[in-house]
Protein backbone atom coordinates (compact mmCIF):
# COMPACT_ATOMS: atom_id res chain seq x y z
CA UNK A 1 0.00 0.00 0.00
CA UNK A 2 2.81 2.55 1.16
CA UNK A 3 4.82 1.20 -2.03
CA UNK A 4 1.49 2.42 -4.18
CA UNK A 5 1.68 5.78 -2.64
CA UNK A 6 5.09 6.21 -3.45
CA UNK A 7 5.05 5.47 -7.27
CA UNK A 8 1.82 7.54 -7.24
CA UNK A 9 3.79 10.57 -5.72
CA UNK A 10 6.43 9.98 -8.16
CA UNK A 11 4.47 9.92 -11.03
CA UNK A 12 2.37 13.48 -10.18
CA UNK A 13 5.62 15.12 -9.24
CA UNK A 14 7.20 13.68 -12.82
CA UNK A 15 3.40 15.11 -14.31
CA UNK A 16 4.15 18.70 -13.01
CA UNK A 17 7.71 18.97 -13.81
CA UNK A 18 7.17 18.56 -17.45
CA UNK A 19 4.30 20.75 -17.23
CA UNK A 20 6.48 23.58 -15.52
CA UNK A 21 9.22 23.05 -18.31
CA UNK A 22 6.42 22.91 -20.83
CA UNK A 23 5.08 26.52 -19.19
CA UNK A 24 8.75 27.98 -18.91
CA UNK A 25 9.46 27.01 -22.27
CA UNK A 26 6.76 28.33 -23.91
CA UNK A 27 6.81 31.53 -22.06
CA UNK A 28 10.70 32.04 -23.31
CA UNK A 29 9.70 31.59 -26.53
CA UNK A 30 6.76 33.90 -26.72
CA UNK A 31 9.55 36.92 -25.47
CA UNK A 32 12.13 36.21 -28.23
CA UNK A 33 9.35 36.32 -30.77
CA UNK A 34 8.08 39.60 -29.02
CA UNK A 35 11.90 40.71 -28.89
CA UNK A 36 12.45 40.26 -32.16
CA UNK A 37 9.00 41.97 -33.13
CA UNK A 38 10.02 44.79 -31.38
CA UNK A 39 13.48 45.40 -32.62
CA UNK A 40 12.86 47.26 -36.08
CA UNK A 41 10.32 49.39 -33.86
CA UNK A 42 13.30 50.44 -31.07
CA UNK A 43 14.88 51.50 -34.26
CA UNK A 44 12.49 53.43 -35.66
CA UNK A 45 12.50 55.26 -32.93
CA UNK A 46 16.61 55.57 -32.58
CA UNK A 47 16.37 56.82 -36.37
CA UNK A 48 13.74 59.62 -35.29
CA UNK A 49 15.79 60.50 -32.49
CA UNK A 50 19.37 60.99 -34.69
CA UNK A 51 17.43 62.71 -37.39
CA UNK A 52 15.83 65.00 -35.18
CA UNK A 53 19.19 65.69 -33.38
CA UNK A 54 20.47 66.35 -36.35
CA UNK A 55 17.98 68.92 -37.91
CA UNK A 56 18.04 70.74 -34.66
CA UNK A 57 21.33 71.24 -35.27
CA UNK A 58 21.46 72.22 -38.19
CA UNK A 59 19.09 74.57 -38.16
CA UNK A 60 20.04 75.95 -34.43
CA UNK A 61 16.76 75.46 -33.23
CA UNK A 62 17.39 74.56 -29.63
CA UNK A 63 14.30 74.76 -27.55
CA UNK A 64 15.03 77.29 -24.48
CA UNK A 65 12.67 74.38 -22.65
CA UNK A 66 11.33 72.26 -24.20
CA UNK A 67 9.53 71.20 -28.04
CA UNK A 68 7.89 68.52 -29.67
CA UNK A 69 8.16 67.62 -33.28
CA UNK A 70 5.58 65.15 -34.55
CA UNK A 71 6.79 62.33 -37.13
CA UNK A 72 4.35 64.54 -39.53
CA UNK A 73 6.35 67.76 -39.09
CA UNK A 74 9.71 65.15 -39.15
CA UNK A 75 8.26 63.69 -42.70
CA UNK A 76 7.20 67.24 -43.97
CA UNK A 77 10.81 69.32 -43.28
CA UNK A 78 11.88 65.89 -44.84
CA UNK A 79 14.13 65.13 -41.81
CA UNK A 80 12.98 61.72 -42.00
CA UNK A 81 12.08 59.40 -45.05
CA UNK A 82 9.21 57.26 -44.13
CA UNK A 83 6.78 56.27 -41.38
CA UNK A 84 6.18 52.95 -42.39
CA UNK A 85 7.67 50.02 -40.52
CA UNK A 86 7.07 46.64 -41.47
CA UNK A 87 4.08 47.58 -43.68
CA UNK A 88 2.61 49.89 -40.82
CA UNK A 89 1.91 53.35 -40.65
CA UNK A 90 3.37 54.89 -37.22
CA UNK A 91 2.46 57.94 -35.85
CA UNK A 92 4.57 59.52 -32.75
CA UNK A 93 6.85 62.27 -31.92
CA UNK A 94 9.77 63.44 -30.50
CA UNK A 95 10.35 65.62 -27.34
CA UNK A 96 13.48 67.53 -26.62
CA UNK A 97 14.25 69.24 -23.43
CA UNK A 98 16.78 71.46 -22.34
CA UNK A 99 18.73 70.62 -19.51
CA UNK A 100 21.40 73.29 -19.00
CA UNK A 101 22.36 73.44 -22.40
CA UNK A 102 22.65 69.82 -22.73
CA UNK A 103 19.41 68.90 -24.68
CA UNK A 104 17.77 65.15 -24.65
CA UNK A 105 16.18 63.31 -27.47
CA UNK A 106 13.33 60.90 -26.22
CA UNK A 107 11.38 59.60 -29.47
CA UNK A 108 7.69 57.89 -28.83
CA UNK A 109 6.03 55.85 -31.13
CA UNK A 110 2.52 53.71 -32.13
CA UNK A 111 2.76 51.28 -34.94
CA UNK A 112 0.00 48.94 -35.13
CA UNK A 113 -0.12 46.81 -31.81
CA UNK A 114 3.43 48.64 -30.80
CA UNK A 115 3.13 51.59 -28.44
CA UNK A 116 6.54 52.91 -26.56
CA UNK A 117 6.15 52.83 -22.82
CA UNK A 118 4.94 56.74 -21.83
CA UNK A 119 3.47 57.21 -25.10
CA UNK A 120 0.23 59.90 -25.18
CA UNK A 121 -1.73 61.11 -28.14
CA UNK A 122 -0.35 64.28 -29.27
Amino acid sequence: MKNLDLKKMHYISVIWGIIMLLLVLGLTIIAIIYKKEAEEYKAFESTLEEKTQEYIEANGLYPDDKATYSVEELLEEKVVETNIVKDKKCEGYVEIENNNQSFSYQAYVKCGTYKTLGYKKK
